[in-house]
C-alpha cells in the first residue's frame, strides 16, 4: 500500500481511520520500529505561536500519564509545518461502534467498564490533566486473545492544570457529554469529567445520552432539567441510578470529589450482588455478553483493585512514550543516607494469591520492603536527535511483607541518578494476600514493550536504567498516607560482592 505521505522521514500514513476538531488520524507504520501505529496531524488552520506552545507542553503532559486503561502516547512534534502525536494503535473499534453493534450493556459488563474508564481519569488527574472529552467514541477497545480491554483515547483537547493556554474559539467538548458549568463557558475540571463519566454510565446502560435533541436542547437539558433515571429493566437500577445521579449532580460540589471514589463506588455495587471478573482477569468487553459467573466464594476487602495486569503499568510508568524518564528530570533528595538491599535473585516471584484464605497467616507485626535484582535480558532504544540510542537497562523485583489481608496499597518506584532524584514516579496498585504479602514480579511483555523483553517474558517488575544509581521504595495505603519507606544502592544490588 503506497502511503499518504510520510511524516518525519519515520512514520508512513496509509489510511485515514478518524476525523475530528483538532485533526486527522492515520493508521501509519513506524518505519524504525516496523509496527503500527496512530498518527494524529493536527489541522494547519489551528497553528499559530498560541497553538505550539500548547501543543508542546500538552503533548508533554500527555506522554508521561501512564495507565492501564489509557492510550500511551510515544512521540510527537513538527515536521516540514505538519504538527503531529504518535500513540498506541487499537484496530478494535470503540465502545460508540460497540453500542450501535449491541445495543445497551448489561450492567455487569457495564459497570466494570465504566469503573475502568474511572481509574484511566484517576491517573490523568493525577498528573494534572483534565480529559474533556470522556464519551463512547473516545474509549477505545484493545483486544487481548479473546478478549477487548477498554482504553480512553483522544486527549487531544485536554490541558494541564499548570498552563493558562486554551483551546481558541469556542468550547471544545461534546454537548451531550458535557457538564452544566462547560456549557455555561466556564473552566473544565476533575468534576467536569466526572459528570462526563456519569453520562457515558447512563449510555451504556440505556443505549443513548441522557438528554436526547438538538446541542441547543441537549445544553437546556445539562442545565436544567433533572438527572433522568435508567429505563425499566436494568438489574438493579436503584444502585445505579444513585452512583450516576452524584455523578452528574449540577452543583460541581456536590459530585464525588475523585474519580477514584467513582470506581469505588461501582466496585461496591458489584460487591453487593452481582458477580465480578475474576482478579486476574483484566476488565474486558466481549460483544453479547455470556451468563455471569457464580458468586466468588471468599467475600472481597474493602476495596478491591480493578483487574489489571499491574506489571505491565509498572513498565509502561517506568518507560514513557515521550522519552525515558531516568535520563531527564532531577529533583533534590530529601530523605536520608541511603542503604544496602538485600541479594539479588534469579528466580521469579510466583504470582500472589487472587483471593485470601478464610483464615490468614499471622503476618509480622511491622511492614518491610525488598528490592531485589533480577537476572534477564533487558534493552530499551530510544531516540535522541533522530539517532536510536540503546538504553542499558535491568530488572528488579518488590517483595512485601507484613501488610493487612485483603487491603490495597500503591507502590511507588523513584531513582535518581547520582544521589539526584527524577520527578516521575513509577506507580502501581495492588491488592494484598492473605499472608500480608505483595510480590511485583515477572510479567508476560505487551505488544508495544515486548522489546524490553527479548523472549517475550519480562524477567522483573519494573525495568531501571543502569545508569540509575539510587531507588526509593514508598508504600502507601487507600488514602495516600505512607505505610513505609526504604532506600537502595542500586550497585550494591545489582553486584552484592563488588557493590
Amino acid at each position: 500500500m503506497a502511503p499518504f505521505g510520510v511524516i518525519d522521514d519515520r512514520y508512513e500514513l496509509l489510511e485515514i481511520v478518524g476525523s475530528g476538531g483538532m485533526g486527522v488520524v492515520h493508521r501509519a507504520r513506524d518505519r524504525v520500529l516496523d509496527r503500527i501505529v496512530a498518527v494524529k496531524v493536527i489541522r494547519q488552520e489551528l497553528v499559530d505561536e498560541q497553538f505550539v506552545r500548547r501543543f508542546e507542553r500538552e503533548a508533554a503532559i500527555l506522554a508521561r500519564v501512564r495507565s492501564p486503561y489509557i492510550v500511551v502516547v510515544f512521540d510527537y512534534g513538527s515536521s516540514d509545518g505538519r504538527f503531529y502525536l504518535v500513540t498506541d494503535f487499537h484496530a478494535d473499534g470503540d465502545l460508540a461502534g460497540w453500542l450501535e453493534r449491541n445495543g445497551p450493556m448489561p450492567p455487569a459488563l457495564a459497570v466494570p467498564v465504566a469503573a475502568a474508564v474511572a481509574e484511566a481519569l484517576a491517573d490523568a488527574h493525577a498528573h494534572g490533566v483534565i480529559h474533556r472529552d470522556v464519551k463512547p467514541g473516545n474509549v477505545l477497545l484493545w483486544r487481548r486473545g479473546e478478549e477487548l480491554r477498554p482504553v480512553l483515547a483522544d486527549f487531544g483537547i485536554a490541558t494541564s492544570d499548570d498552563t493558562a493556554l486554551t483551546v481558541t474559539g469556542g468550547v471544545p467538548g461534546s454537548p451531550p457529554f458535557m457538564a452544566p458549568e462547560r456549557h455555561l463557558g466556564r473552566a473544565a475540571t476533575e468534576a467536569t469529567d466526572i459528570y462526563a463519566l456519569g453520562c457515558l454510565l447512563y449510555n451504556l446502560l440505556a443505549g443513548r445520552p441522557p438528554y436526547d435533541g438538538t446541542s441547543f436542547q441537549a445544553a437546556n437539558a445539562h442545565i436544567n432539567d433533572p438527572v433522568p433515571t435508567l429505563p425499566a429493566g436494568v438489574e438493579r437500577a436503584d444502585g445505579l441510578d444513585a452512583i450516576i445521579g452524584r455523578c452528574m449532580a449540577k452543583a460541581p460540589e456536590d459530585r464525588y470529589p475523585r474519580a477514584t471514589d467513582v470506581a469505588e463506588a461501582l466496585r461496591a455495587w458489584v460487591d453487593a450482588g452481582t458477580p465480578a471478573p475474576a482478579p486476574s482477569a483484566p476488565t474486558t468487553v466481549t460483544g453479547p455478553p455470556p451468563p455471569p459467573p457464580p458468586p466468588p466464594s471468599a467475600p472481597s476487602g474493602r476495596r478491591r483493585a480493578l483487574p489489571v495486569l499491574a506489571a505491565v503499568v509498572a513498565a509502561v510508568l517506568v518507560l514513557g512514550g515521550g522519552g525515558w524518564w531516568l535520563l531527564g528530570r532531577d529533583e533534590p533528595s530529601s530523605a536520608g543516607p541511603a542503604r544496602s538491599g538485600t541479594t539479588p535473585s534469579t528466580t521469579p516471584p510466583t504470582t500472589p494469591p487472587t483471593t485470601p484464605p478464610t483464615t490468614p497467616p499471622t503476618s509480622p507485626a511491622v511492614p518491610v520492603v525488598d528490592l531485589v535484582a533480577v537476572d534477564g535480558p533487558c534493552r530499551f532504544v530510544r531516540t535522541v536527535e533522530g539517532r536510536d540510542v540503546e538504553v542499558p537497562c535491568g530488572w528488579f523485583d518488590v517483595h512485601l511483607d507484613g501488610l493487612e489481608a485483603g487491603a490495597s496499597v500503591t507502590v511507588e518506584l523513584r531513582l535518581a541518578v547520582d544521589g539526584e532524584y527524577a520527578a516521575d514516579v513509577a506507580r502501581t496498585r495492588r491488592k494484598v494476600a492473605g499472608d500480608g504479602t505483595v510480590e511485583i514480579g515477572q510479567h508476560e511483555a505487551t505488544s508495544e514493550y515486548d522489546g524490553l523483553c527479548p523472549s517475550g517474558t519480562c524477567a522483573g517488575g519494573f525495568p531501571v536504567a543502569d545508569r540509575a544509581t539510587e531507588a526509593r521504595v514508598t508504600v502507601r495505603d487507600e488514602e495516600g498516607e505512607r505505610i513505609l519507606e526504604e532506600e537502595y544502592r542500586l550497585a550494591k544490588l545489582r553486584d552484592p560482592a563488588g557493590g
